[in-house]
């Protein structure tokens, strides 16, 4: 708007000195083409000049002034996404130096478990077998028992057959045992 104001100030008074000029100059009839010639132009070119730029100063300077905007905004966010992204690197360089550690971490937990298992394992096995070993004479010994017993019964079913053989195959041994019972009653 200063620079209008200059440009406008001395368009003017260059006008005037041509305009007086011109009145010396009118009083002569024939006159050489000199720069009065050119004032009507020249203010008229000034005149147009001004305007143009007092109607597009507004524009003009909205325009830059959203352009600069645009521009801080940009700049003010790719700052924050530089920021975010170094944030992220020095955490992936944290994590990355202690990788081998958190590797080591992990192994010696596996090879612990993996120790424990084993132990745990043998511990379990030795215990089951144990207790087969105790199941499996308990079992040997019923089945001995049970066979004792089913020999017995079978020997005194045999004695018992034999003995009634015997006694049905000799009639006075019969008639002997049938009136002992009879007595006994």
């Amino acid at each position: 708007m200063k620079y209008i104001g200059i440009i406008f100030t001395g368009s003017l008074f260059l006008c005037a000195s041509l305009f007086a000029n011109e009145e010396v100059a009118s009083h002569v009839e024939h006159h050489a083409p000199s720069m009065a010639d050119l004032t009507a132009p020249y203010v008229n070119f000034i005149v147009l000049f001004s305007f143009i730029i007092y109607k597009i100063k507004t524009p003009l300077k909205n325009h830059f002034e959203n352009k600069a905007r645009n521009i801080e905004t940009r700049y003010f966010a790719s700052k924050d996404k530089l920021k975010e992204i170094n944030d992220k690197i020095n955490l992936n360089k944290v994590k990355l130096d202690t990788v081998h550690l958190e590797v080591k971490s992990i192994v010696s937990n596996a090879t612990d478990e993996s120790e424990s298992f084993a132990r745990n394992l043998k511990n379990d096995t030795a215990e089951k077998v144990e207790k087969l070993k105790k199941d499996s004479h308990l079992r040997v010994e019923a089945e001995k028992k049970q066979a004792v017993k089913k020999i017995n019964e079978e020997l005194v079913n045999l004695v018992i057959t034999n003995a009634h053989d015997q006694i049905n195959s000799n009639k006075d041994f019969k008639n002997k045992i049938s009136n002992k019972l009879i007595k006994a009653i």
